[in-house]
């Protein structure tokens, strides 16, 4: 949560700099104009206007962004935080957890997850990409709605002819 108010705090800055440096501009650009050229003069103070009240507007927006934004943890905070993580069973169990609260802890530690039905006959791949960088794979055998889509389909064979002989009788 830190490292991502810090990141929109740092677009904002930057967002300030770049009103405030088109306002220089626009002044600078008035202020080099001969006073001959009135109908210069007047559509340049025009922009240097324009831009000095999106200058206001960005910083007033700021200071709204800033004020809405969420104070410095307390150590409390932190401890506070730390006990749920460690007891995530708990918290995932509990009545008064949504399932939405679920899928947003589910992306809070893993960062993708891949599926591919196509790497072997029968079989799913699943690759886990967890939020840490670690990486974890899956094989699963997939339900199939007939034996020419079966994987283990030859070694099925492969011990039904072993076992069987007409007859009745299985050899061992």
């Amino acid at each position: 949560m830190e490292q991502e108010e810090q990141a929109e705090s740092k677009q904002w800055e930057l967002r300030l700099e770049r009103a405030r440096y088109q306002a220089k501009r626009a002044e600078r650009q008035y202020q080099a104009v001969e006073p001959e050229n009135r109908l210069v003069a007047r559509s340049l103070e025009k922009q240097w206007e324009e831009q000095l009240r999106a200058v206001e507007t960005a910083e007033k927006e700021y200071h709204v962004w800033k004020s809405r934004r969420l104070g410095a943890l307390t150590q409390a905070d932190r401890e506070a935080i730390v006990a749920l993580g460690s007891d995530f069973p708990t918290l995932w169990q509990a009545e008064t957890t949504t399932n939405e609260e679920r899928k947003q802890m589910v992306r809070l530690v893993i960062r993708e997850v891949i599926v591919d039905s196509k790497r072997a006959g029968g079989q799913v791949w699943v690759q886990i990409n967890w939020q840490t960088g670690a990486q974890e794979q899956f094989w699963y055998q997939r339900r199939v709605s007939s034996y020419a889509v079966f994987t283990g389909t030859t070694q099925l064979r492969a011990k039904s002819s072993a076992t069987y002989v007409p007859g009745g009788r299985s050899r061992q």
